[in-house]
């Protein structure tokens, strides 16, 4: 269950493009926008966004959701379990 206290994200793929919509929802309130601004050389700024760990993850979530991996994809947890079932399996049929 997502803590309603916590900034949530719903994101969801454009069927015309190749653009995702991402809305964003601080409690009872959804972020409308952000300020686009140029930055003058030497100007102080802060983040565009900043997130807190769980808002992050709900944020990867809902993209893993519609597709987006990592480009430098490792493998998932899931995907090292199966290796690992399938070399006992193989080391059983080698071995016994």
């Amino acid at each position: 269950m997502i803590n309603p206290d916590v900034t949530q994200f719903f994101v969801r793929q454009q069927v015309w493009s190749n653009k995702l919509d991402i809305n964003i929802k601080d409690g009872k309130d959804f972020v409308i926008g952000f300020e686009w601004g140029e930055i003058e050389p030497g100007m102080a700024y802060g983040p565009s966004l900043s997130l807190e760990v769980e808002e992050a993850q709900q944020l990867m979530d809902q993209l893993y959701a519609c597709g987006i991996r990592p480009s430098k994809e490792r493998g998932s947890a899931g995907q090292l379990d199966a290796v690992k079932y399938h070399l006992e399996d193989m080391r059983k049929l080698v071995f016994k």
